[in-house]
């Protein structure tokens, strides 16, 4: 993995995050780094004093740590994302900027740079922060010329003024944009979740933020593996189930709905709600997910909502070993706009340290996606517990009790 980045007549060392997990091919930055911090040196590194800077969606850090010299701030989404920042600055002993979370209201600034994504909900989302938080200010964008298209283009132009593009380096454009006035919004409200999915079948209502993944729909894989859920039988005490890579909380909800009548024997058995023997952990990197499981539950589950634990995190990385019982998950396998299979192996690795002895992990993947050598080796097998024409359904049980 190619580690050195020069950029400005700089030299830093980055790396994608967590380190030494990822395709060899792959590095922490691209040429739409490159285009706008140069960009930004060129056009703000004489003025006195140096004005603010805020970055949103900076993946692992590398326009920030390229315009550290400025006063900086940054606002992601991703836990990955924020580790990254702080790492990659770190590395190179720079200090790291205050790092805001996507439904945090920043500080302000002079200049915003935005790290474009495809996901247009999203980044409408951020458009809508910058046009409600920020006073008057430069806005500059980068991406990939196949980010900087005709509906892009109508979003800034919708919430900011003197909207243009530039010429096209090295395969990525800059939108340029400044915000004049504070324009009037159809949504002022952006704590609250814009979409909705029902599952009438399930006796669910899912409210997802602009970053969570389906969801304005019931996602497929994740509604075949909620169909095959294991029921929670009297033998189960002291049990703790994971939702890993939760999104809007589907698996762990269904769960909870399916096994409700006795998880709240356990409850009612319970001297102390404190010390319940039940437990469901909704676990995934996204805040705008953490947030919406976590309203999901208020919503369909408000009288489990005592058993249930949320945490940002990268994959298992902060719970503990010989933790868990059962573990579902429906993988991602893409970070951000890069295809890749780092995610679901460190979920399954991790996976397999978390897991009690004996205990379970459930895991749904489309078929084309080869898992079963990851699930062996980490494992040492695995039953098929149901397949379809898209879908199968993986079952790996932990059977080794001494793990290091």
């Amino acid at each position: 993995m190619n580690t050195s980045w020069t950029v400005a007549n700089t030299q830093f060392e980055l790396h994608r995050y967590p380190p030494n997990q990822h395709d060899k091919s792959l590095q922490a930055w691209d040429s739409s780094d490159d285009l706008v911090v140069q960009h930004v040196l060129d056009t703000y590194q004489h003025t006195l004093p140096l004005p603010d800077i805020l970055v949103y969606d900076d993946l692992f850090g590398a326009i920030s740590l390229a315009l550290n010299n400025f006063p900086l701030g940054c606002v992601v989404d991703s836990y990955v994302s924020k580790m990254a920042i702080e790492y990659n600055h770190e590395h190179n002993s720079k200090v790291s900027p205050t790092v805001y979370n996507s439904l945090e209201k920043p500080t302000a600034a002079s200049i915003v740079v935005v790290k474009l994504t495809k996901n247009l909900a999203y980044l409408e989302h951020q458009l809508q922060a910058i046009n409600q938080y920020q006073g008057n200010c430069d806005i500059v964008a980068t991406g990939k010329t196949t980010l900087v298209t005709t509906s892009v283009m109508k979003l800034f132009e919708r919430y900011f003024d003197d909207v243009s593009s530039s010429l096209a380096r090295k395969k990525s454009r800059l939108i340029f944009a400044k915000k004049q006035h504070k324009k009037l919004v159809d949504d002022a409200n952006l704590l609250k979740p814009k979409f909705e999915a029902k599952w009438p079948e399930q006796n669910l209502v899912l409210l997802s933020h602009a970053n969570v993944f389906s969801k304005d729909q019931i996602d497929i894989g994740g509604r075949f593996l909620a169909d095959h859920l294991p029921l929670l039988t009297k033998q189960d005490n002291n049990f703790t189930v994971i939702d890993l890579g939760c999104g809007n909380g589907l698996l762990g909800l269904c769960y909870l709905q399916q096994n409700k009548e006795r998880i709240k024997e356990l409850i009612a058995d319970e001297a102390s709600p404190q010390n319940l023997n039940f437990k469901m952990i909704f676990a995934d990197e996204s805040h705008m997910a953490i947030n919406s499981v976590q309203q999901n539950v208020e919503i369909n589950a408000n009288e489990l909502i005592n058993v249930c634990n949320f945490s940002q995190d990268d994959c298992l990385s902060q719970q503990p070993d010989n933790s868990a019982d059962l573990i579902l998950c429906n993988p991602p396998f893409h970070q951000q706009n890069t295809i890749t299979t780092h995610i679901t192996e460190q979920m399954i690795k991790q996976s397999a340290m978390v897991l009690k002895s004996n205990g379970v992990m459930l895991l749904v993947a489309n078929k084309h996606l080869a898992y079963q050598k990851m699930l062996k080796d980490t494992f040492g097998g695995f039953t098929v517990l149901s397949s379809n024409s898209k879908f199968v359904i993986y079952m790996c049980q932990q059977k080794n009790v001494n793990k290091g």
